[in-house]
């Protein structure tokens, strides 16, 4: 098998499922007992918030634990507008759907106002400065766009949310990022970030949001009080404790993976670009492991299946967007004829030259047999 989908989600550390193991056979006791098994329990919780906040340069305390960025994408939005007329919320059109869908169902109370891109995906921070005002409640974008793999220019634009309106609060979906690139939610003057722990090889069902502790954000969970309130619930504590193997693991070693994702990105554009009638929808100065880029006459879902055939998988988009097509492409001015022909290539320390060798010659092959199809059908 071959995997190449690591943005949606990622293969699981052995050294998480050692920990996790640990903590489901040994350390099961419940972090809110007063006893010490499980108050030990709740020691080793505490230490996963200080290796976060270590690494986004916040404080522990403003770390709370809960299922996915999709979760603390909701509870961020939602918990932050007021009931007042006359607010609005500033996004772009290509934000993942836990924050699109959010906003989109926010349009009766309040002004969506959209921010302008140019046609690799990066906000204009002169239309940062021309949304954001007094009235603004809320300015929510992706740190790295999960399609496109651009890093956005999150210190700029928080500069100019702040230059505005210092009570606006400023939050960042990091899914893609956290542990990718380096963060500081200070120099950025990020209110809120979210994070998932599968997309940095821990496993399904956990996450964490920094909270600024100056921003009185409402819970989004109600119940036992748990997470000092704000996400109840009883924590999933060998989830919590995988989530610290797996981020320190990230950020230790975040150059030389760098380094190497870099290469094996070359490899990969190298093999693409001799192809015909191919438009590359990343950049260099995206994250490594991301490579979008888009196919004339081409059905994506046509070559996925394809390739699938050789276990060698891929994605047409984002993988949480369910098979519909892409928002994103519209947000670019992609040309209509490659619409249907994008595939997103997502790369992880797991993945080898030979991995990649491999697939450029399958893609190449299949490329030529679909075009072949495609043409005695017309």
């Amino acid at each position: 098998m071959i995997y190449l989908d690591n943005a949606a989600t990622t293969k699981v550390r052995d050294e998480v499922i050692d920990i996790m193991v640990k903590y489901l056979k040994e350390n099961y006791g419940n972090p809110s007992s007063l006893y010490d098994f499980g108050y030990s329990v709740s020691r080793d919780i505490n230490s996963c918030r200080e290796v976060i906040a270590k690494y986004i340069n916040a404080k522990s305390e403003e770390i709370f634990f809960n299922s996915c960025a999709t979760e603390g994408n909701n509870t961020a939005i939602f918990g932050s507008i007021s009931s007042a007329k006359g607010k609005n919320i500033v996004s772009t059109d290509i934000e993942h759907s836990s924050v699109y869908n959010v906003f989109k169902s926010l349009k009766e109370k309040k002004e969506i106002r959209t921010l302008k891109l140019d046609d690799r995906g990066y906000i204009d921070i002169q239309s940062v400065k021309n949304l954001v005002d007094e009235n603004t409640e809320i300015v929510s974008i992706a740190y790295v766009h999960n399609e496109l793999g651009v890093i956005q220019d999150v210190e700029g634009i928080g500069k100019a949310i702040k230059e505005k309106n210092k009570k606006c609060i400023f939050h960042v979906d990091s899914a893609q990022a956290f542990g990718k690139v380096n963060i500081d939610v200070r120099k950025s003057k990020i209110d809120i970030l979210t994070l998932s722990g599968h997309k940095i090889h821990a496993q399904k069902g956990i996450g964490a949001i920094f909270v600024n502790k100056n921003i009185n954000l409402r819970p989004f969970v109600l119940g036992g009080g748990q997470e000092k309130d704000f996400r109840s619930g009883t924590e999933n504590v060998a989830g919590i404790m995988g989530l610290k193997v797996a981020t320190e693991f990230m950020y230790e070693n975040l150059e030389k993976r760098k380094e190497y994702l870099h290469h094996l990105r070359e490899l990969l554009i190298g093999g693409i670009s001799e192809i015909e009638n191919h438009k590359f929808l990343t950049n260099e100065n995206g994250v490594p492991n991301i490579v979008t880029v888009a196919f004339e006459n081409i059905r994506s879902e046509v070559l996925l299946h394809f390739l699938e055939s050789e276990k060698i998988y891929i994605s047409t988009g984002s993988a949480c967007s369910k098979g519909k097509k892409s928002r994103t492409f519209d947000g670019i001015g992609l040309d209509n004829k490659y619409n249907d022909g994008v595939v997103r290539i997502s790369l992880s320390e797991f993945n080898t030259e030979e991995e990649i060798k491999i697939f450029i010659e399958k893609l190449k092959k299949y490329i030529d047999e679909i075009r072949m199809i495609m043409r005695r059908g017309r």
